[in-house]
């Protein structure tokens, strides 16, 4: 039972992150179908195919009985992917009144599965959001920086912290 409650929690969590994207795209679309031009209409439009794309792909896994796929490694020009992550997310973060702050070294290329980098920068900046939520100026900062042949990525905020309790467990 604590299995399958983890995976149905697992999915719920999965399923959340495209749908609330989805939810403020369109939120942002109706506030300014008036004023936006056709071009920033069909980058929202864009987006949001993106992301009704990332709920087919985990419903195809379910149907497998997988949670999990396996990785497809390419190479991924960083700075690229990390403008395209950026403007998927500023916009619930300017909802939010989060300051966001990417910082990328120019030229940098990863071998990893976008998919799976997307997926855990979203969660892990869905965590942020909610660790920001009580601050006065709260600030998300994304950093991606090279040492010889290792990528780093460094995500950070100015929100309350784990407290103690959540950290032991």
């Amino acid at each position: 039972t604590n299995n399958i409650g983890y995976v149905f929690s697992a999915v719920r969590h999965e399923l959340g992150n495209p749908l609330n994207s989805i939810k403020v795209a369109l939120g942002v679309l109706e506030a300014n179908l008036d004023t936006y031009s056709r071009e920033t209409i069909a980058e929202y439009v864009t987006r949001m195919s993106t992301e009704v794309l990332r709920i087919e792909r985990l419903l195809g896994s379910l149907r497998s009985f997988s949670l999990y796929e396996r990785p497809q490694l390419v190479q991924v020009e960083l700075s690229a992917f990390f403008r395209e992550f950026c403007a998927l997310v500023l916009p619930e973060l300017d909802a939010r009144g989060i300051r966001l702050q990417c910082q990328v070294a120019p030229g940098l290329v990863a071998h990893c599965d976008p998919r799976a980098l997307h997926q855990v920068l979203l969660n892990l900046v869905t965590n942020a959001t909610d660790a920001l939520a009580k601050q006065p100026e709260p600030v998300l900062t994304l950093r991606c920086t090279c040492s010889e042949s290792l990528a780093t990525i460094r995500i950070e905020d100015n929100g309350s912290g784990i407290s103690d309790e959540q950290k032991e467990q």
